[in-house]
């Protein structure tokens, strides 16, 4: 169903038909594709498939109008929001040119793999939850509050 492809004319699912490799294409050969939700619209997700190539990474929607292009070069950062120990729930891709652009994907872990394995793992950055920066802040609070120095 998902996995690794050749190439994007066989880009196929289970219920979407397999199409013609449109010219506007970014990738020549596909390395790993997963279902995935935008949000670069104001209100709604729009659901479709995140493509991880040779030359940058595609997002193309389910009812093919419209797609997202992002080559390698202009990728600035990924920020991955990590639920748990293992579960990627969403990216952020940070682009010199546009504002960051946020995925719900399905296949978080193979995906951050293909994307390290292009930029490096210098550009991956993990989002801090909301638990932890609460808890950090919390022990911060404490660690002022009750610490044994001196006070005039």
């Amino acid at each position: 169903m998902f996995g690794r492809k050749q190439d994007v004319s066989s880009l196929a699912t289970d219920d979407v038909v397999t199409q013609e490799r449109r010219s506007q294409d970014l990738n020549h050969e596909v390395d790993l594709v997963v279902r995935a939700n935008t949000f670069a619209g104001m209100l709604f997700p729009k659901p479709g498939h995140l493509v991880c190539g040779d030359a940058g990474v595609e997002f193309v929607a389910d009812n093919q109008v419209g797609y997202i292009q992002i080559p390698w070069h202009n990728i600035t950062s990924i920020t991955v929001d990590i639920v748990g120990t293992h579960y990627v729930r969403s990216i952020r891709i940070a682009t010199d040119q546009t504002d960051p652009l946020e995925f719900v994907v399905s296949d978080g872990q193979n995906l951050v793999r293909c994307l390290a394995s292009h930029l490096g793992r210098e550009k991956l950055h993990q989002n801090m939850g909301n638990f932890r920066s609460v808890g950090r802040r919390i022990g911060s609070w404490f660690k002022i509050l009750f610490s044994r120095g001196s006070r005039a």
